[in-house]
């Protein structure tokens, strides 16, 4: 039990930081007030004067002793007047006593309340700062990775291109394929490439998007180019090696259904 203050003597206090609270307030408790002790509230009646007087003084002195009478019935009313009086300024003072006391418990239990409230507003500070950090470092880890994620994509496309322009693909316009029996005939500008091992490669590449742009048919303008260049790179470079065949595919570019074709044999249409 914490020890009561030494002023007022209060000894409610709920910890040592409540009763240092008490003790260091700017506005002190007042010290603990000792009731008056009052005065009776009935003089006792002086005795009356003995009759063994002389003469002259029993009858001579009598109205001086009548006003002595008066005059201490005077001082004995006003002697309880007094004591009434402080008897209710006692009163008055245990009771703004009281007020005060309540008042400075008041103000203990807000300040109380404002150090329990800046520390709670300190911790959510802390944490709410803990939080912009991991968000500002998953940001720019995103960020890095999406960095990254382009450069690949920029080297990929880069080695396409290349790719592409390495292989001289030959286009035809679009005016010399108006319907499915359309001829094709072989340019010779663009015959008799030497086979590497990179051709190889790319007429692998060209007949895979070749078959999947025959199963996207209906095609547009600009995927019916694509794969007239790759079908004339493929004939040019000895991967189709009949008029038949390349006839049969020119006109399946132009089908208005997705066309499925089985490497080596021809397809039926979907």
């Amino acid at each position: 039990m914490l020890p009561p203050c030494p002023k007022c003597g209060k000894d409610n206090f709920k910890s040592t930081r409540d009763r240092n609270t008490h003790l260091n307030r700017r506005i002190p408790c007042i010290p603990k007030i000792i009731e008056v002790i009052s005065y009776p509230e009935t003089i006792p009646e002086p005795s009356e004067v003995g009759n063994n007087l002389p003469n002259n003084l029993k009858y001579g002195g009598t109205s001086s002793v009548e006003e002595l009478k008066a005059t201490i019935d005077e001082l004995a009313s006003q002697m309880r007047a007094i004591s009434w009086q402080l008897k209710n300024t006692s009163m008055d003072i245990k009771g703004v006593s009281g007020d005060i006391t309540d008042l400075s418990n008041q103000q203990e239990a807000a300040q109380s309340k404002i150090q329990d409230l800046e520390e709670t507003m300190s911790q959510h500070t802390a944490s709410t700062k803990k939080s912009v950090q991991n968000l500002q470092e998953t940001l720019s880890q995103h960020t890095a990775s999406t960095k990254k994620s382009v450069r690949d994509l920029e080297e990929t496309m880069s080695q396409h291109t290349a790719l592409s322009s390495k292989s001289s693909i030959h286009s035809i316009p679009l005016s010399t394929a108006s319907s499915k029996t359309s001829q094709f005939t072989y340019d010779p500008t663009i015959a008799d490439l030497e086979q590497t091992e990179e051709d190889k490669e790319t007429a692998r590449l060209y007949m895979n998007q070749l078959l999947l742009l025959l199963r996207s048919c209906p095609l547009d303008i600009e995927e019916f180019k694509e794969g007239n260049n790759m079908l004339q790179w493929l004939f040019a470079n000895n991967r189709i090696r009949d008029d038949k065949s390349f006839c049969w595919l020119s006109a399946l570019l132009h089908s208005p259904k997705p066309t499925r074709i089985s490497l080596g044999k021809p397809g039926k249409e979907d």
